[in-house]
């Protein structure tokens, strides 16, 4: 990454919630990155790798992020994309069955 990561992540610890959202379209920008998550996956990626270069380690990630089971309250999604539209349709009543294989 064109960044220092270990100082991202320590100024970005020590912002309020404010200038959090104040700096993040920015960084998205400077950066490339389309959305938080695929930036912060890309941050801890490349910590793993710089602390973990003597480990074997393998990353997982979901194919698919849904809604919240918890927090900050069940059902919340920050977006309509993948998932998150079909979810919005099947909890406003718009889709009442989806149809899918069973493998």
């Amino acid at each position: 990454l064109p960044l220092d990561v270990r100082l991202t992540c320590t100024r970005i610890l020590d912002m309020s919630e404010a200038e959090l959202e104040d700096v993040t379209l920015g960084m998205l920008k400077q950066y490339g990155y389309p959305n938080s998550y695929t930036f912060t996956k890309a941050m801890a990626e490349h910590l793993l790798l710089e602390a973990g270069s003597c480990l074997p380690f393998c990353i997982f990630r979901p194919s698919i992020v849904g809604a919240a089971l918890k927090e900050p309250f069940p059902g919340w999604s920050d977006t309509l994309s993948a998932a998150g539209g079909m979810f919005l349709a099947v909890g406003l009543g718009i889709i009442g069955e989806l149809h899918a294989q069973g493998d």
